[in-house]
């Protein structure tokens, strides 16, 4: 955190410096909230969460070289310097924004209902292809992990692309309001957090919240195929991007070839480049627009977009390709809702072979969840899935609706063991279920075999 002393991280926090004193002019690196990945001159935050108390952790941090604690619990025995402040949450959040007021570089913020990490690490990609790019870390998109983010930014970056998550009402007040971009970037509105949202109505209003902290010249960059988008009303700019012959950004020539790769041409006015995705899927697709429409409003040629969606790397988890033995297992355990299923089960459609589903738990979806279970169902039956494995409480919903008869597991492993003895050369296995489900290990477990 360049510019700022551990006195005046205190100062900002209105928190005050004991135990070791004599450092406290020193600039922190970073912020972090593991003990275990604690660097050198890092400011750690002993953060209570709902598992761990950070406070536990204190003396490890400073063995991995911490320059500083910033708890809101004095340690019985002080071995470093202690920022000791009423609330570490709303101190880091106080942090961030104060901070951010000193940073001159453009901000990219993401937000959406699927797809928001897939769009990040894209946009990254092609932006890095001209500029030294601070992305978000794994999936720190929330009112922790965004002052975190922050945090990382260091003289040598020239702009930053935050992704920004939202579970709650206001959750998007807290988080524009430390960000401030000049881009704001939408992939989807869909039924995500319905728990606390209630419907796409409060869906769509606390994602476009984002809008009311970006200036008059501000970007608002969109999925021009996702319905609720069309609603945007911006006082700056807005671009949108889609198959649509008028969108602004729109794909041409879509082609998805046999090894998993999606190639494709760009184009707006006139045709901007061609490009290759070492990733199948529709969604793919739409996020490789949205890429090219942040880097043309940062200047980069259609060589460089094309260079940078070509070197994309996706985060484990979402929609990781693994062959194996003859067979294709397509690793989307990372989260699930109803759109981005109906997405995955449509990407997958798009490869020949004998078309396997494992899925588990929508989590977070409200008053509606068994129904949006038993619509997945269905729509896994219209779109001709052979095969339909599942577990969880709420996933046995997907199963009874699935016409061709689905099957239903308790115990995971007994569902592993099922698919093992079923899987023949040329099945394509698509594995997808909210984090909570940790339906990564049926992934791990079929990898093996």
């Amino acid at each position: 955190m360049y510019g700022f002393s551990l006195k005046k991280v205190a100062d900002v926090c209105g928190g005050v410096i004991i135990g070791d004193i004599s450092g406290a002019d020193r600039e922190p690196v970073s912020i972090s909230i593991d003990s275990r990945n604690v660097r050198s001159g890092d400011l750690f935050a002993a953060f209570r969460g709902e598992q761990t108390d950070g406070n536990e952790y204190i003396d490890a941090a400073f063995r991995n070289g911490a320059a500083a604690c910033i708890t809101d619990r004095r340690p019985q025995e002080i071995t470093g310097t202690i920022i000791l402040v009423e609330d570490v949450q709303k101190s880091l959040e106080t942090l961030a924004k104060e901070f951010r007021n000193t940073v001159s570089i453009p901000f990219v913020g993401i937000t959406g209902s699927v797809g928001k990490t897939t769009a990040k690490e894209m946009i990254s990609s092609v932006l890095s292809q001209k500029y030294c790019v601070l992305k978000t870390d794994k999936n720190y998109n929330n009112q922790l992990g965004v002052p975190i983010t922050l945090s990382r930014i260091s003289r040598e970056h020239e702009i930053a692309v935050v992704e920004m998550g939202v579970s709650k009402i206001d959750d998007m007040d807290l988080l524009g309001d430390i960000v401030r971009p000049q881009v704001g970037v939408f992939t989807s509105i869909g039924k995500a957090h319905l728990e606390y949202l209630k419907d796409l109505d409060g869906v769509f209003t606390e994602k476009t919240k984002m809008l009311k902290y970006m200036d008059d010249d501000s970007l608002a960059v969109v999925n021009g195929d996702d319905p609720m988008l069309h609603r945007i009303r911006f006082k700056g700019s807005v671009i949108r991007c889609g198959s649509a012959p008028d969108s602004d950004f729109k794909a041409e020539n879509i082609v998805f070839t046999s090894d998993g790769k999606t190639v494709f041409d760009i184009a707006a006015d006139e045709k901007i480049c061609d490009v290759v995705i070492p990733s199948f899927g529709m969604h793919y697709v739409s996020d490789a627009l949205l890429a090219a429409a942040v880097g043309k409003r940062y200047g980069l040629s259609g060589e460089e977009i094309r260079s940078g969606i070509g070197s994309f790397k996706n985060i484990g988890g979402r929609g990781d390709l693994i062959r194996k033995n003859g067979f294709l297992i397509i690793d989307d355990s990372y989260n699930a809702n109803p759109e981005s299923v109906r997405s995955a089960i449509d990407s997958m459609m798009l490869l020949p072979g004998r078309h396997i589903c494992i899925l588990g738990d929508m989590l977070e979806l409200g008053e509606d969840e068994i129904e949006l279970h038993a619509e997945i169902g269905r729509y896994a039956s219209d779109k001709g899935v052979e095969l339909m494995y599942s577990a969880g409480p709420l996933s046995l919903h997907i199963s009874d609706s699935f016409r061709k008869g689905g099957k239903h597991f308790e115990d995971v492993n007994e569902l592993i063991s099922e698919v093992s003895s079923r899987i023949r050369e040329n099945d394509i296995i698509l594995i997808k279920a909210s984090r909570g489900m940790h339906f990564e290990r049926i992934a791990k477990a079929l990898g093996n075999l």
